[in-house]
């Protein structure tokens, strides 16, 4: 039967081809294993990087949600503040309309707002405390009106500051 594959050539020629073959081989081998055992920390600093990245974005899309917050927050609640004694269940419905919004932007915000805007709700909370306070008959003092209003703004400042 007749073969049609090339045969090697019938001179020495082939050994040195053979040679560089197997160096080349070895030569790739050690490559390969100084790239797996330098390869770790090479996958540490590009991790580590790719999570500073992370971060970064997850912190811009938080600050993009809760941004808006301050503003309309501050302007509802001086609104409701000044209102606690003259009418204070409107005031109370105000506060807690604020505090809605305030709880809206965590949900949309996902887990990285709920940090920043868990003071906001909590002076919120306060101020909605002195307004059922106001509307069951019991007179609010302006000190503690003052100071929980005062809580809402420092806690708006931190969110501001956070996402300067």
């Amino acid at each position: 039967m007749p073969s049609f594959l090339a045969r090697p050539p019938a001179t020495r020629s082939a050994a040195p081809a053979n040679r560089v073959s197997a160096r080349l081989g070895a030569v790739l081998a050690g490559t390969a294993v100084a790239l797996t055992l330098g390869g770790c920390a090479i996958g540490d600093a590009v991790g580590e990087k790719v999570s500073s990245e992370a971060d970064k974005a997850v912190t811009a899309a938080t600050c993009a949600v809760v941004t808006p917050l301050p503003d309309g927050i501050a302007n509802q609640v001086d609104a409701a503040v000044k209102e606690i004694e003259a009418d204070p269940a409107a005031a109370r419905a105000a506060l807690e309309d604020a505090r809605a919004a305030v709880v809206g932007a965590a949900a949309t915000g996902g887990e990285g707002v709920g940090g920043l805007v868990a003071p906001i709700e909590s002076a919120i909370d306060e101020l909605i405390a002195l307004a059922e306070k106001a509307e069951a008959g019991t007179a609010v003092d302006d000190a503690d009106r003052t100071g929980a209003a005062q809580a809402v703004s420092s806690a708006l400042d931190g969110l501001v500051t956070a996402c300067a």
